[in-house]
């Protein structure tokens, strides 16, 4: 009898061992972080993403996305992927250039001109994207565009000298802006990205560039109730995966992971285009005012930030892949 149960015991041991080791290995954790505000539409995809990556592994892989700047800056975002304490991570191209300059490029301002631009050279330009993380370690999952950067202001702004009288908020990590901003001549006011909304309630700051979304989910639109309805720069946004994570994702549920994240991925713009345009409404009806751009003062913006951006793009980005947009561009105008 005592043999029996202690056959028993070790049987039941040895089950109890599997089912520790394969709970281990199905219920994977993926953490993803992100600057993008909880509650925002950002914050709703990456929810939509992650519901789909626990419905196609069957439950084995659970998400858990730290949002709102939880986990910091984007630069202190990577800094954690490549500690192993988050998997993965929603990056704007300020993010992506902390990766590499060159995936910065299409951001460079007043260089690609409308949704249909960049459309055209980002499909064409994705690839060597693509291989850029790949040799720093990452996987691309999903690439969105989040808007167009415009001017925001205290007063009203039209041509550049209007903004060259007031005070400008620039992220102090964005080096790269500080100089193409210093060079053209605007007083550029450096703060943390999380102090610019309260530099602008405090009178500290007139004036900063955002997407009317982002100025709106920040609820700084009373104190800069001028936007010019000019882009400046398309801000895309990738989804991107450390490849350690990645190779330990079930090798079966990766090119289904792939392609429901690219699907979500491309019908996030329309989404946020609306929510953008219902945003604006609203904050007209609230004293907000759209500055639209004459063709003298759209003139005046190229020739004063193509000027200062020459410098940067030379120092900053690689011929190749200037040569390259510059291809896709030229390719593009001449079949207009």
């Amino acid at each position: 009898m005592q043999k029996i149960l202690g056959d028993y015991m070790k049987k039941l041991f040895l089950l109890l061992l599997i089912f520790m080791s394969t709970t281990t290995v199905f219920a994977q954790t993926i953490r993803i972080g992100t600057v993008a505000p909880a509650g925002s539409i950002w914050e709703r995809a990456l929810k939509e993403v992650a519901a789909e990556w626990t419905r196609i592994s069957n439950g084995r892989i659970n998400v858990i996305i730290h949002a709102g700047g939880t986990m910091g800056d984007e630069e202190n975002i990577l800094r954690q992927m490549r500690l192993g304490r988050l998997h993965a991570a929603a990056f704007t191209p300020y993010g992506m250039k902390n990766i590499s300059d060159d995936l910065f490029v299409l951001s460079i301002p007043m260089l690609i001109k409308d949704d249909e631009e960049f459309d055209f050279v980002f499909e064409r330009i994705r690839p060597s994207f693509e291989r850029e993380l790949r040799r720093n370690g990452f996987v691309a999952l999903g690439w969105t565009n989040t808007g167009w950067v415009r001017w925001f202001s205290r007063t009203k702004v039209l041509y550049p000298d209007d903004l060259r009288r007031i005070r400008l908020a620039v992220d102090r990590v964005d080096q790269s802006a500080i100089q193409v901003m210093q060079r053209s001549g605007f007083r550029v006011i450096p703060l943390n990205f999380i102090d610019i909304g309260l530099g602008l309630q405090n009178n500290m700051v007139d004036a900063t560039f955002l997407t009317p979304y982002a100025v709106s989910a920040m609820g700084i639109t009373r104190h800069i109730p001028f936007m010019l309805d000019m882009p400046i720069s398309p801000v895309y946004c990738l989804l991107v995966m450390d490849e350690r994570a990645w190779r330990r994702i079930d090798e079966r549920y990766r090119p289904m992971i792939l392609q429901r994240t690219a699907e979500i991925f491309r019908e996030f713009y329309p989404r946020m285009i609306e929510a953008e345009n219902a945003g604006i409404e609203v904050m007209r009806r609230q004293g907000f005012t759209v500055v639209p751009v004459t063709q003298s003062a759209l003139a005046e913006w190229e020739q004063v930030i193509g000027e200062s951006v020459g410098p940067y793009k030379q120092q900053t980005f690689s011929p190749q892949i200037q040569a390259e947009v510059r291809r896709y561009i030229d390719e593009f105008r001449r079949s207009r």
